[in-house]
């Protein structure tokens, strides 16, 4: 399986009385969004799989993406993507998707870090992504240390 980790794209301050979970994308970030949808287009048809945590900048997130490359339809919310659930939390959910190959995951930092990092045994401060970045991990079993780390990428890198 190849697992797309996608941090959300560079979203608005929180202002006075918004609650986190309302933050949306800025146009800037939605814009980068589109740049790493179009190169990922490139590379594959769709994804099997969309999961994304439910926060509104991620959420949309995942659907600029979706709507690039055809997979609307796909689409999951997860509250393992949020910060403070664990990598394993995050693994015995996707034991529960059999026969996928490409799958999206759109979060938050630190946690999309700490789960590649857990699936590749590399440390943390190697497997930081950046606001609209992503990194590509292909694993053959959904256990610790099993993941090869394929790229770690920064949203200008898909430009």
């Amino acid at each position: 399986m190849d697992i797309y980790f996608l941090r959300h794209g560079e979203a608005e301050e929180k202002s006075p009385g918004m609650e986190d979970k309302d933050i949306p994308l800025t146009s800037k970030g939605a814009a980068a969004i589109s740049d790493m949808s179009r190169f990922l287009k490139k590379k594959l048809k769709a994804f099997d799989l969309v999961l994304t945590s439910p926060l509104l900048r991620a959420r949309q997130t995942a659907d600029i993406v979706s709507s690039i490359l055809d997979c609307k339809g796909r689409i999951k919310e997860s509250d393992n993507l949020l910060v403070g659930s664990t990598p394993l939390e995050f693994l015995d959910e996707l034991k529960g998707y059999k026969g996928i190959k490409h799958l999206l995951v759109v979060g938050h930092q630190p946690h999309l870090g700490v789960c590649v990092a857990y699936l590749t045994e590399t440390s943390e401060e190697e497997t930081g992504i950046k606001k609209g970045g992503s990194a590509l991990v292909s694993i053959d079993s959904l256990k610790k240390g099993k993941g090869r780390l394929v790229w770690l990428k920064a949203p200008t890198d898909f430009k």
